[in-house]
Formats: structure tokens, C-alpha cells, sequence
């Protein structure tokens, strides 16, 4: 149960970096953001992001295995595995990325709404209720 839980927070708060950075939202405002983003797809983003870390460390390991094997030094199969972690971690913000994108496409309509921009227009709001509070 607790890693089930563990899961569905990780889920609930994944955007809020992304929402600081791509919306320019202060923290408050990027965790209501990340919450609101991913009602409903958290399942996707779990999924998504447990892909990336298998795949990430099916290629550290390949790598590793491959001068270990060769070269029979651990310490040369050492470095190379760092080496390779190196250049993939920074892949962790791409993932993040794309998956905040997918989100916003998928609940917002954001490709349209960059398209209606690039025409000169603008997409019509829907109107905002103050006095009902989203749970």
C-alpha cells in the first residue's frame, strides 16, 4: 500500500518544476498546476517515467557489461558506466517535458491554442466560476 501511495504522490506533484520553469508560476501556484495536470492521468505519467528509468538503466548496464567483458577492469567498466549515465540523465528533463506537453495537448487543447495564436486569434475562455471550489 505504501508503495502505491509513494507512486500516486510522485504522480500528483511531477509538473511543479515544469510549471515553475515553462509557466513562470510561484509555488504555490506550480503545485496547484502539477495537481490540476495530471488529475486523471497519473497512471500514463507513472508509466511513462518507470519506461524511461528501465530504459536509462538497461543502457548503463549494456554499457557497463560491454567493457567489462572486454576489457576484464572493473575500474575502466566503472567509468564508462558513469560516462554513459552522463550523457543520458540530462534525458530526464526532456522526458518531463514531453510528458507535460502530452498533458497540456491532451487536456487544454494547447496545440490549438498556439494555432489560433499563429492565425492572429485568440481561443475562447470558458467562463470562471470564483465561488466554486475544484476538490
Amino acid at each position: 500500500g505504501a508503495i502505491i501511495f509513494m507512486f500516486v504522490i510522485y504522480a500528483r506533484y511531477f509538473f511543479v518544476g515544469t510549471a515553475v520553469v515553462l509557466e513562470n508560476a510561484g509555488a504555490n501556484a506550480a503545485v496547484k498546476r502539477s495537481v490540476e495536470l495530471s488529475a486523471g492521468h497519473r497512471w500514463h505519467i507513472i508509466k511513462a517515467t518507470l519506461l524511461f528509468y528501465i530504459l536509462m538503466m538497461v543502457v548503463w548496464f549494456t554499457a557497463w557489461s560491454l567493457v567489462a567483458v572486454a576489457t576484464s577492469n572493473l575500474v575502466v567498466s566503472g567509468v564508462v558506466g558513469q560516462a554513459t549515465i552522463i550523457f543520458v540523465f540530462p534525458l530526464i528533463p526532456v522526458v518531463t517535458a514531453l510528458l507535460y506537453y502530452d498533458l497540456r495537448i491532451r487536456k487544454e487543447g494547447y496545440d490549438l491554442e498556439l494555432m489560433a495564436q499563429s492565425l492572429g486569434g485568440t481561443l475562447p475562455q470558458p467562463p470562471v466560476n470564483e465561488g466554486v471550489r475544484g476538490t
